[in-house]
């Protein structure tokens, strides 16, 4: 039988009471996590999931202590498999800007649906943003 809790008929749902209604509560949690990869000339923060309010604080303790134990030359925070960029976000992505160490070179790796994003913003005009690893090492 369907976990569904409406009944269906031939492929049309089934008449409900006068009076009820079908209600169905989807519960999503956000998840994200971080991956580091971590070599002689770069830093890179691999992210999967979902960034909004709720996830921020993981990715910002990366991004924190990337920046603030020893800064790599270039830190590299991949967006690719990110399903969802909150303002929050992309607020976060602009202060790691700001407190990026001289040094250390700030490059975001995006989608291509999510650089318009970013461009659309002007965010492209601060941080450097890459369709792939290889280019924001070699465009360097």
């Amino acid at each position: 039988m369907c976990d569904s809790p409406r009944s269906h008929t031939l492929g049309r749902p089934a008449r409900q009471p006068a009076g009820y209604t079908v209600m169905t509560t989807v519960s999503h949690r956000p998840t994200v996590t971080v991956q580091r990869r971590c070599t002689d000339t770069h830093l890179l923060l691999h992210v999967v999931g979902t960034v909004d309010v709720l996830t921020l604080p993981v990715l910002d303790r990366h991004i924190a202590k990337a920046l603030w134990s020893d800064p790599p030359p270039i830190l590299m925070i991949d967006l690719t498999c990110v399903d969802f960029l909150s303002s929050a976000g992309m607020q976060i992505l602009l202060e790691a800007h700001d407190l990026t160490p001289a040094g250390t070179r700030l490059a975001i790796i995006a989608t291509p649906r999510l650089a318009r994003i970013f461009d659309a913003l002007s965010i492209t005009d601060i941080i450097e943003v890459y369709p792939t690893i290889l280019d924001a090492l070699t465009r360097g």
